[in-house]
């Protein structure tokens, strides 16, 4: 975990295009590392699942509090639907690169992090990812 976020670049430039694609390049590098990769397998691996969903809710948590804000200042820009839930994004986002990692061993490059950030704004503009309460 530790290496994963010290890795986790965050960019705040007023468009969420960009910072999405930031984002996705910074999670595909940060998988591509071996520790972090290994880490990720061994975690998945693990037979607790208590052990596994804390480590998940710890993680995952972490994340949330880095990009969230990014997510919400994005909304208040008009940049993506009002009620899109940032961990929705941030899941669609890294779930692509993830799926290369750890089921089909697809090599985790620029190209695949530009379109995993592309297809999760395509999605939160959308609306698939705005809250049922908001809609």
């Amino acid at each position: 975990m530790d290496v994963a976020e010290r890795r986790l670049e965050v960019a705040d430039t007023g468009s969420i295009d960009h910072d999405a694609r930031v984002l996705a390049r910074s999670v595909a590098a940060t998988l591509a590392n071996p520790v972090v990769a290994a880490a990720a397998r061994a975690t998945l691996s693990l037979h607790a699942s208590e052990v596994r969903h804390e480590i998940a809710r710890r993680f995952w948590g972490r994340r949330q509090a880095a990009v969230g804000p990014l997510i919400e200042r994005a909304i208040e820009r008009g940049q993506l639907p009002q009620g899109s839930q940032a961990t929705e994004l941030i899941a669609a986002i890294a779930a692509p690169l993830y799926f290369r990692l750890l089921v089909s061993g697809e090599r985790l490059t620029a190209a695949a992090a530009e379109t995993s950030a592309a297809g999760a704004l395509a999605a939160a503009r959308a609306g698939v990812l705005v809250s049922k309460r908001a809609r």
